[in-house]
């Protein structure tokens, strides 16, 4: 009887602990799992802007964008995004040429249409505390766009004793980057609306097709609209929609 009874205490002095330890390992395990939750997270989205540049001839144009984010940590996130523009222009102006004995009128008529495609990667930062200040966040990264433009200008004398024409093809590829500033207008848990101004500036193209010329000329070099850029680039005004997961 004594012998059977220090059996059942040693067999309880093992279950015990054991059972305690086991547990709290739920308790564990799904906290981890909440913590790992709250930094790890992705998004994605699509957007529209208003966009002035080098490419649309400082004029306005519209750009449609998408892009996909991942989470690096409580105030860092690293996000892709590829962005498309195209902008045609068409136009005739008639203005007066002074001719020796007469004022002669003349007409020109230009036309052009460039494409613009840009892939960015950006490191977006949220550095405030706050539920309401978190919402503002800054972009910086690296980008590089594919462009091309076709543009034509003719003109004429109404009296045809003078004429010009000109062409200009080109297609290029440059690397540049860019910095944006945004704020997150939040719909649901999931789905948020933001605002973005934002802008981006590049080097010098390192791959060219046809002419190698400055996007922002109209036809040929020497007539360059307002040159913001020494190289090209551009800024934007828009909103997009986040849905995260």
């Amino acid at each position: 009887m004594q012998l059977s009874l220090r059996a059942v205490i040693l067999m309880l002095s093992f279950i015990a602990p054991n059972c305690a330890l086991y547990g709290q390992m739920p308790d564990s395990t799904a906290e981890q799992t909440q913590d790992t939750s709250g930094i790890v997270t992705q998004s994605a989205g699509w957007g529209v802007a208003n966009t002035v540049g080098d490419a649309s001839q400082y004029l306005n144009s519209l750009t449609i964008s998408t892009f996909y984010a991942v989470r690096l940590g409580q105030v860092v996130e690293m996000a892709a995004t590829l962005s498309f523009s195209d902008y045609s222009l068409n136009g005739e102006d008639l203005f007066y040429n002074l001719n020796i004995s007469s004022i002669i009128p003349t007409s020109t008529k230009y036309s052009s249409f460039t494409h613009s495609l840009i892939g960015d990667i950006s490191l977006i930062l949220s550095p405030f505390a706050g539920d309401d200040w978190r919402r503002l966040r800054f972009h910086l990264g690296a980008s590089v766009r594919r462009a091309g433009r076709i543009s034509s200008r003719s003109s004429m004398s109404l009296d045809s004793s003078r004429r010009y024409s000109s062409e200009t093809y080109t297609k290029q590829v440059a690397l540049g980057g860019h910095i944006a500033i945004e704020y997150l207008l939040p719909i649901t848990s999931t789905v948020d609306i933001g605002v973005r101004l934002q802008a981006h500036a590049y080097l010098a193209p390192f791959w060219v097709e046809g002419e190698n010329v400055l996007l922002e000329y109209l036809n040929v070099p020497g007539t360059s609209r307002y040159g913001f850029f020494p190289n090209g680039g551009a800024a934007s005004l828009g909103a997009f929609l986040r849905v995260s997961f």
